[in-house]
């Protein structure tokens, strides 16, 4: 890991998919990534595990040239109990345009399966139980930067807080 200080990728973005997922990204400048998508309190039921809930998205994200290389994992949780069900590797690829306005992508997901509550294999050291491939445009993200607004608030209480913002 080192400092991407001043890389086009780093700060917060707005993600959306085909699917009709959406998800709120930041590319931190040492390399790492965090995230969350609007699965995180409920997704479609799925085989084998059913309904579950997602977990935020912690990884890592490297430039290659002109592609930003990413790999994240993400916990899923079933409904009911709570319980862990499966472990998830996204692994990303994407570009920055020349603005540093919008980015886009393709991923790929490796899953592994929770044989129990306490169980789940490490990600690292495990083969992966399955790999989800979706064809594009499925396999697609397009995403926009989070800019502050050009004009400030004229008044009221969110202008007097903007006030001590350089």
């Amino acid at each position: 890991r080192g400092s991407h200080r001043g890389d086009p990728i780093v700060g917060t973005w707005f993600m959306t998919t085909p699917a009709g997922w959406t998800g709120i990204y930041t590319y931190h400048p040492d390399g790492t990534f965090t995230g969350v998508v609007s699965l995180v309190f409920g997704a479609p039921p799925q085989a084998p595990t059913g309904a579950t809930n997602a977990s935020m998205d912690h990884g890592v994200w490297r430039r290659k040239g002109h592609v930003i290389e990413g790999a994240y994992l993400r916990f899923r949780f079933n409904q009911i109990t709570g319980d862990p069900v499966q472990v998830a590797r996204v692994r990303t690829l994407g570009t920055v345009d020349r603005g540093g306005n919008t980015s886009s992508g393709t991923w790929i997901a490796d899953r592994w399966d929770c044989p129990g509550p306490l169980a789940c294999p490490d990600p690292n050291t495990t083969p992966p139980d399955a790999v989800f491939e979706p064809l594009p445009p499925l396999n697609s993200f397009p995403m926009t930067r989070l800019r502050l607004p050009s004009r400030r608030p004229q008044r009221g209480p969110i202008r007097a807080f903007l006030r001590g913002l350089p």
